[in-house]
């Protein structure tokens, strides 16, 4: 897998927009702090699989962000400070898989068979081919590339925040519940068309 994370003054995060489906993303919180910041997810059909770019925006400071990991790779847990989420979701069953990119470029994957209930046997590859970050102080830019079975699917990209404070906020396209839970069918209402 390759990665790189890159500390970039301001002016160098801004670009033109890219092609692909923008997915604005929203707080499950109501707390008043964050209206300061704002996520969004890039969704770009690149074969054989998804380019997914995150962006959040924001006084970065008052988060917590992990550090560049010496050697990334597959690590658990990554919820438990700020990352970045895929659900994806194949046809009209019920298997998905979740994936966890980390700033830090550690991220983690896992297949699941149902609602929460985690494959007995995980599928080999199920890895990131490229992970990229670029922070600034006021916006973090990632972006995962994953390899998928043609067809369509269905995803949920979802964002969790940690801040400064200890508290969480957690980021979606949809809340289809009265608690964050990105794993909900029914919050994986994003469409979209992978070619092989």
């Amino acid at each position: 897998m390759a990665w790189e994370r890159q500390m970039v003054s301001a002016r160098q995060t801004g670009s033109a927009a890219q092609a692909g489906n923008l997915i604005r993303l929203a707080p499950f919180e109501t707390r008043p702090e964050l209206s300061g910041f704002s996520c969004s997810v890039r969704v770009r059909c690149v074969p054989p699989g998804l380019l997914l770019q995150y962006a959040v925006k924001g006084p970065l400071r008052q988060l917590i962000i992990p550090a560049a990991a010496r050697m990334p790779g597959h690590t658990a847990g990554l919820w438990r400070t700020t990352c970045l989420e895929c659900f994806v979701r194949g046809g009209n069953g019920d298997r998905y898989t979740e994936w966890n990119f980390s700033p830090s470029g550690n991220w983690w994957a896992c297949a699941f068979d149902g609602y929460r209930k985690a494959a007995g046997q995980q599928p080999g590859g199920l890895r990131p081919v490229r992970l990229r970050a670029r922070l600034d102080e006021t916006c973090m830019v990632m972006q995962a590339a994953l390899v998928l079975a043609p067809g369509r699917v269905h995803i949920d990209p979802a964002v969790i925040l940690k801040h400064a404070d200890g508290r969480f906020s957690h980021w979606a396209g949809a809340h289809p519940c009265g608690r964050p839970d990105f794993h909900r069918p029914s919050g994986m209402g994003f469409s979209v068309q992978v070619h092989g």
